[in-house]
């Protein structure tokens, strides 16, 4: 038998998407949504805190299924950052999310706390 498989899009997210993951958008922020059959899945991006450029991940499990695709799309966002000149690009770390920490670290990110709550990632 044949196994479905979603179709994901990814687009720019509304106020309305931001709201369905975070309750309010709490900063000034550049966010995409990873929709699985037209539902929202991921959110991520980055915002603007207090001078500071803070990378952000939300993901419900049928998110999880696709870490390839999450890993590539978090790669070309941090490109961007780093072409757009930005050169400290923060990431706070969910303590809930056990597999938060690591995938950071493929992503070049070092811990800045010893817990690895804060982490930076330097192009």
């Amino acid at each position: 038998s044949l196994v479905s498989r979603p179709v994901v899009d990814i687009r720019q997210a509304t106020r309305e998407d931001i709201g369905g993951f975070l309750g309010d958008v709490p900063h000034s922020m550049q966010a995409f949504v990873g929709l699985a059959d037209g539902k929202p899945e991921a959110l991520w991006g980055v915002w603007f805190r207090r001078g500071q450029v803070v990378v952000f991940c939300n993901l419900r499990d049928t998110a999880r299924r696709f870490p390839v695709l999450m890993h590539r799309t978090a790669k070309a966002l941090l490109t961007k950052l780093r072409d757009d000149g930005h050169r400290y690009i923060w990431a706070e770390t969910d303590p809930e999310e056990p597999l938060a920490k690591k995938w950071l670290a493929r992503l070049g990110f070092e811990q800045v706390t010893e817990n690895g709550a804060v982490m930076l990632w330097r192009p």
